[in-house]
Protein backbone atom coordinates (compact mmCIF):
# COMPACT_ATOMS: atom_id res chain seq x y z
CA UNK A 1 0.00 0.00 0.00
CA UNK A 2 1.31 3.44 -0.78
CA UNK A 3 1.42 6.94 1.46
CA UNK A 4 -1.38 8.12 -0.63
CA UNK A 5 -3.39 4.96 -0.25
CA UNK A 6 -2.57 5.03 3.68
CA UNK A 7 -3.88 8.54 4.31
CA UNK A 8 -6.69 7.81 2.07
CA UNK A 9 -7.88 4.70 4.61
CA UNK A 10 -7.39 6.56 7.46
CA UNK A 11 -9.44 9.48 6.45
CA UNK A 12 -12.11 6.80 5.02
CA UNK A 13 -11.82 5.35 8.54
CA UNK A 14 -12.01 8.76 10.26
CA UNK A 15 -14.81 10.26 8.22
CA UNK A 16 -17.08 6.56 8.68
CA UNK A 17 -16.39 7.26 12.79
CA UNK A 18 -17.45 11.14 12.36
CA UNK A 19 -20.28 10.04 10.41
CA UNK A 20 -21.53 7.19 12.88
CA UNK A 21 -20.67 10.28 16.35
CA UNK A 22 -23.11 12.41 14.16
CA UNK A 23 -25.92 9.89 13.67
CA UNK A 24 -25.69 9.40 17.17
CA UNK A 25 -26.29 12.54 18.02
CA UNK A 26 -29.42 12.73 15.57
CA UNK A 27 -31.12 10.43 17.35
CA UNK A 28 -30.43 11.43 20.33
CA UNK A 29 -31.48 14.88 19.47
CA UNK A 30 -34.76 13.12 17.91
CA UNK A 31 -35.51 11.83 21.59
CA UNK A 32 -34.88 14.86 23.03
CA UNK A 33 -37.17 16.58 20.97
CA UNK A 34 -39.98 13.97 21.21
CA UNK A 35 -40.28 14.56 24.61
CA UNK A 36 -39.14 18.17 24.97
CA UNK A 37 -42.62 18.98 22.96
CA UNK A 38 -45.21 16.81 25.14
CA UNK A 39 -43.12 19.12 28.29
CA UNK A 40 -43.78 22.33 26.47
CA UNK A 41 -47.67 21.36 25.44
CA UNK A 42 -48.36 20.51 28.99
CA UNK A 43 -46.28 23.47 30.05
CA UNK A 44 -48.83 26.15 28.36
CA UNK A 45 -51.37 23.85 29.13
CA UNK A 46 -50.93 24.23 33.16
CA UNK A 47 -50.25 28.17 32.29
CA UNK A 48 -53.47 28.08 30.39
CA UNK A 49 -55.54 26.06 33.28
CA UNK A 50 -54.32 28.43 36.03
CA UNK A 51 -55.46 31.55 34.18
CA UNK A 52 -58.87 29.67 33.60
CA UNK A 53 -58.76 28.60 37.81
CA UNK A 54 -58.40 25.34 36.92
CA UNK A 55 -56.33 24.45 39.54
CA UNK A 56 -57.06 20.76 39.82
CA UNK A 57 -56.30 20.33 36.87
CA UNK A 58 -52.92 21.94 36.71
CA UNK A 59 -52.07 20.12 39.81
CA UNK A 60 -52.19 17.09 37.31
CA UNK A 61 -50.64 18.29 34.87
CA UNK A 62 -47.59 19.35 37.34
CA UNK A 63 -47.20 15.76 38.22
CA UNK A 64 -46.65 14.79 34.65
CA UNK A 65 -44.76 17.32 34.14
CA UNK A 66 -42.09 16.39 36.98
CA UNK A 67 -42.07 12.93 35.91
CA UNK A 68 -41.04 14.16 32.31
CA UNK A 69 -38.42 16.64 33.22
CA UNK A 70 -36.97 14.09 35.27
CA UNK A 71 -36.37 12.26 32.34
CA UNK A 72 -35.78 14.68 30.14
CA UNK A 73 -32.89 15.92 31.93
CA UNK A 74 -31.51 12.73 32.12
CA UNK A 75 -30.94 12.47 28.64
CA UNK A 76 -29.88 15.98 28.05
CA UNK A 77 -27.47 15.32 30.66
CA UNK A 78 -26.15 12.32 29.43
CA UNK A 79 -26.08 13.63 25.67
CA UNK A 80 -24.58 16.91 26.59
CA UNK A 81 -27.35 18.88 24.97
CA UNK A 82 -28.61 20.67 28.07
CA UNK A 83 -27.01 24.06 26.35
CA UNK A 84 -28.60 23.32 23.13
CA UNK A 85 -31.01 26.00 22.39
CA UNK A 86 -34.24 23.83 22.30
CA UNK A 87 -33.46 22.38 25.30
CA UNK A 88 -33.27 25.60 26.99
CA UNK A 89 -36.70 26.38 25.32
CA UNK A 90 -38.14 23.34 27.06
CA UNK A 91 -36.88 23.71 30.73
CA UNK A 92 -37.75 27.28 30.23
CA UNK A 93 -41.18 26.68 29.55
CA UNK A 94 -41.48 24.00 32.44
CA UNK A 95 -39.94 26.16 35.17
CA UNK A 96 -42.28 29.40 33.94
CA UNK A 97 -45.27 26.59 34.54
CA UNK A 98 -43.94 25.47 37.70
CA UNK A 99 -43.26 29.00 39.25
CA UNK A 100 -46.93 30.38 38.12
CA UNK A 101 -48.32 27.75 39.86
CA UNK A 102 -46.58 27.86 42.91
CA UNK A 103 -47.15 31.49 43.36
CA UNK A 104 -50.63 31.51 42.61
CA UNK A 105 -51.17 28.56 44.56
CA UNK A 106 -48.71 28.81 47.09
CA UNK A 107 -47.08 25.52 46.93
CA UNK A 108 -43.41 25.97 47.50
CA UNK A 109 -42.51 22.42 47.87
CA UNK A 110 -43.12 21.86 44.54
CA UNK A 111 -40.48 24.70 43.58
CA UNK A 112 -37.77 23.95 45.88
CA UNK A 113 -38.01 20.18 44.63
CA UNK A 114 -37.79 20.95 41.23
CA UNK A 115 -35.57 23.68 40.63
CA UNK A 116 -32.32 22.07 40.69
CA UNK A 117 -33.09 20.08 37.22
CA UNK A 118 -33.21 23.51 35.57
CA UNK A 119 -30.06 25.12 34.03
CA UNK A 120 -29.10 28.61 34.85
CA UNK A 121 -30.23 30.08 31.56
CA UNK A 122 -33.33 28.44 31.38
CA UNK A 123 -34.52 29.46 34.88
CA UNK A 124 -33.45 32.87 34.55
CA UNK A 125 -35.52 33.03 31.02
CA UNK A 126 -38.35 31.42 32.69
CA UNK A 127 -38.88 33.91 35.65
CA UNK A 128 -38.63 36.88 33.15
CA UNK A 129 -41.53 35.24 30.94
CA UNK A 130 -43.74 34.87 34.55
CA UNK A 131 -43.64 38.34 35.07
CA UNK A 132 -46.07 38.68 31.98
CA UNK A 133 -48.00 35.65 32.87
CA UNK A 134 -48.71 37.52 36.35
CA UNK A 135 -50.09 40.77 34.53
CA UNK A 136 -52.33 38.59 33.01
CA UNK A 137 -53.66 36.95 36.70
CA UNK A 138 -53.23 40.67 37.88
CA UNK A 139 -55.78 41.57 35.17
CA UNK A 140 -58.34 39.22 35.90
CA UNK A 141 -58.21 40.23 39.68
CA UNK A 142 -59.28 43.92 38.70
CA UNK A 143 -61.75 42.71 36.79
CA UNK A 144 -62.91 41.42 39.92
CA UNK A 145 -62.31 44.38 41.60
CA UNK A 146 -59.83 41.83 43.88
CA UNK A 147 -57.10 44.89 44.59
CA UNK A 148 -55.49 42.92 47.52
CA UNK A 149 -54.79 40.39 45.45
CA UNK A 150 -53.76 42.37 42.59
CA UNK A 151 -51.37 44.04 45.03
CA UNK A 152 -49.77 40.99 45.94
CA UNK A 153 -49.19 39.98 42.65
CA UNK A 154 -47.78 43.47 41.60
CA UNK A 155 -45.09 43.26 44.95
CA UNK A 156 -44.27 39.69 43.33
CA UNK A 157 -43.69 40.89 39.69
CA UNK A 158 -41.54 43.35 41.60
CA UNK A 159 -39.38 41.52 43.40
CA UNK A 160 -38.42 38.99 40.08
CA UNK A 161 -37.14 41.73 38.35
CA UNK A 162 -35.19 43.43 40.92
CA UNK A 163 -33.58 40.30 41.35
CA UNK A 164 -33.13 39.78 37.88
CA UNK A 165 -31.49 42.96 36.71
CA UNK A 166 -29.26 42.36 39.84
CA UNK A 167 -26.20 41.75 37.75
CA UNK A 168 -26.59 42.47 33.65
CA UNK A 169 -25.12 40.03 31.91
CA UNK A 170 -23.96 40.58 27.82
CA UNK A 171 -26.10 38.72 24.98
CA UNK A 172 -22.87 36.09 24.79
CA UNK A 173 -23.73 34.51 28.47
CA UNK A 174 -27.24 35.03 28.57
CA UNK A 175 -29.41 35.20 25.10
CA UNK A 176 -32.18 37.66 24.95
CA UNK A 177 -32.82 38.02 28.96
CA UNK A 178 -31.74 41.31 28.67
CA UNK A 179 -34.49 42.20 26.14
CA UNK A 180 -36.80 40.51 28.13
CA UNK A 181 -35.62 42.34 31.15
CA UNK A 182 -36.01 46.13 29.14
CA UNK A 183 -40.27 44.22 28.38
CA UNK A 184 -40.77 43.43 32.05
CA UNK A 185 -40.15 47.04 33.17
CA UNK A 186 -42.74 48.21 30.48
CA UNK A 187 -44.88 45.01 31.95
CA UNK A 188 -44.87 46.48 35.37
CA UNK A 189 -45.31 49.99 34.86
CA UNK A 190 -48.32 49.53 32.77
CA UNK A 191 -49.62 47.18 35.52
CA UNK A 192 -48.98 49.64 38.21
CA UNK A 193 -50.74 52.19 36.12
CA UNK A 194 -53.87 49.81 35.88
CA UNK A 195 -53.79 49.02 39.66
CA UNK A 196 -53.97 52.84 40.15
CA UNK A 197 -56.99 53.64 37.83
CA UNK A 198 -58.29 50.94 39.39
CA UNK A 199 -58.28 51.83 42.73
CA UNK A 200 -59.05 55.62 41.57
CA UNK A 201 -62.46 54.01 39.75
CA UNK A 202 -63.38 52.35 43.17
CA UNK A 203 -62.86 55.33 45.26
CA UNK A 204 -64.98 57.63 43.23
CA UNK A 205 -67.94 55.00 42.89
CA UNK A 206 -67.80 55.16 46.88
CA UNK A 207 -67.93 58.75 46.63
CA UNK A 208 -70.87 58.63 43.91
CA UNK A 209 -72.85 56.08 46.17
CA UNK A 210 -72.10 58.02 49.46
CA UNK A 211 -73.71 61.37 47.62
CA UNK A 212 -76.68 59.12 45.95
CA UNK A 213 -77.84 57.94 49.63
CA UNK A 214 -77.38 61.16 51.49
CA UNK A 215 -79.51 63.12 47.98
CA UNK A 216 -82.43 60.28 48.60
CA UNK A 217 -82.34 60.90 52.43
CA UNK A 218 -82.71 64.59 51.95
Amino acid sequence: MSEREKVLTFLSRRVDRALKELKKKEDEKRKVTQLGDEIIKASREVVSSVHRKDLKFANKEIVKLKAMTKVFHQLTCNSKLTDWGYAVQVYQEFFEALALFSIITGDSKSIVKEINLIPSLSLLLGLSDLIGELRREIISNLMEQKIEEAKDLLDAMQEIYNNLQKTPLPESVAPGLRRKIDVNRTTIEASISDLYQEIRSLRLQKKLDEFYKTSEKS
